[in-house]
């Protein structure tokens, strides 16, 4: 990280440029310019002098006139390299909705349940005869016309 150097009339200031978490931790003081705040952090020396500390480096700042400030501050934002900016590349896409829907009425509908229930059917057929089945079908429907005369039914709509 360079220094930025400004010349003005014979002295020769150097400001550093800050770190991000350096600039973050900056606290502005009320009632005074963030610019000058901002380049009292930064001043590095002047004329090869270097300030003790950043009180002294904000007596220095604000022996400077705003106007000079203010073209100080061009010259020091200028005077970086050109910000980066990251892109992201090779960004996920999702298919178009109506296509991938239709992927899963295919995956998961119609003609594979058909065929598991058809499956299931064959292998009841096959492992009970018609008269138990003919049986259980009297005996569910018993239960069902039971359940109908105590009126035990949960209709599901209230609409009658």
């Amino acid at each position: 990280m360079g220094n930025i150097e400004v010349k003005l009339l014979h002295y020769t200031f150097t400001f550093r440029r800050l770190k991000w978490r350096e600039e973050f931790a900056i606290k502005q003081i009320p009632l005074k310019d963030p610019i000058r705040v901002y380049l009292a952090h930064a001043l590095n020396e002047v004329s090869g002098l270097k300030p003790k500390d950043f009180l002294e480096a904000m007596r220095v700042i604000d022996a400077v006139p705003k106007a000079i400030i203010n073209r100080v501050w061009k010259i020091y934002k200028g005077g970086f390299p050109a910000s980066r900016r990251f892109l992201t590349g090779g960004l996920y896409s999702a298919p178009d909705t109506q296509v991938f829907m239709g992927r899963v009425a295919e995956d998961s509908g119609g003609k594979k349940a058909n065929d598991a229930h058809a499956s299931a059917m064959s292998a009841m057929e096959a492992k009970y005869t018609e008269e138990e089945l003919r049986t259980e079908r009297e005996n569910d429907r018993k239960i069902f016309d039971a359940i109908k005369k105590r009126d035990g039914l949960i209709k599901a709509t209230q609409n009658e």
